[in-house]
């Protein structure tokens, strides 16, 4: 990651040689994590144009996943949401927004972004961030100026596939049900069995 490229909006991290880059300006994300001097996530490309939902880790909220229609019901009244990505709204409002930093030190930083306008409701959230040798914590909160709203939250992590050692990422998941999707991406409603092989874009749950 080029620091000129990023001056002013990033947040540097380091605990032993373990270091990460927060970047306030692009989601408030996590836009990098060395360890051992190699880097692990998907870094932001060099030219445009540059897809905000491709790179980095960054926060979902208030909502992640998909919308149908960028539309959903609420206490009775119908809300209508910008829809990013083919004709839905998915992983929420925030993941290109500028974020307010609130807290940092050497291995911790806290940033918070405001919800509107592109959320029908008042409200922020919060990402902290805890770097360790051996570990990071990431944490998310999502909060209600006043009227009560749906919300949900979570991270798209970006891994590099191949790091400068070793072979091909592999994943190893255990579960017991899954949500199948209809030709749209969304969730049909019940839960099946998992397929027993990749590649999945799926919401799984019973993970062990």
């Amino acid at each position: 990651m080029s620091e000129r490229q990023y001056r002013g909006t990033v947040i540097n991290l380091s605990a032993g040689d373990v270091t990460a880059a927060v970047d306030r300006a692009h989601g408030g994300r996590l836009a990098s994590l060395v360890v051992g001097g190699m880097e692990l996530l998907v870094q932001r490309p060099s030219t445009a144009p540059i897809d905000p939902l491709s790179w980095g880790c960054f926060p979902m909220v208030p909502f992640a996943g998909r919308l149908r229609g960028g539309r959903f019901s609420w206490h009775g009244r119908l809300h209508e949401l910008e829809r990013n990505h083919a004709g839905h709204a998915m992983h929420g409002t925030l993941f290109d927004e500028r974020w307010t930093l609130a807290k940092r030190d050497d291995t911790y930083a806290r940033v918070e972004g405001r919800l509107n306008p592109r959320w029908p409701f008042e409200g922020w959230a919060v990402h902290e961030m805890a770097l360790a040798e051996d570990h990071i914590e990431l944490r998310l909160e999502v909060h209600a100026a006043d009227e009560a709203f749906p919300a949900t939250a979570g991270w798209h992590p970006w891994f590099r596939r191949r790091l400068e050692l070793g072979g091909d990422l592999e994943v190893d998941m255990q579960a017991t049900r899954f949500y199948p999707r209809d030709s749209d991406g969304l969730p049909l409603g019940p839960l099946d069995p998992p397929p027993p092989h990749g590649p999945w874009d799926d919401c799984f749950t019973g993970l062990t």
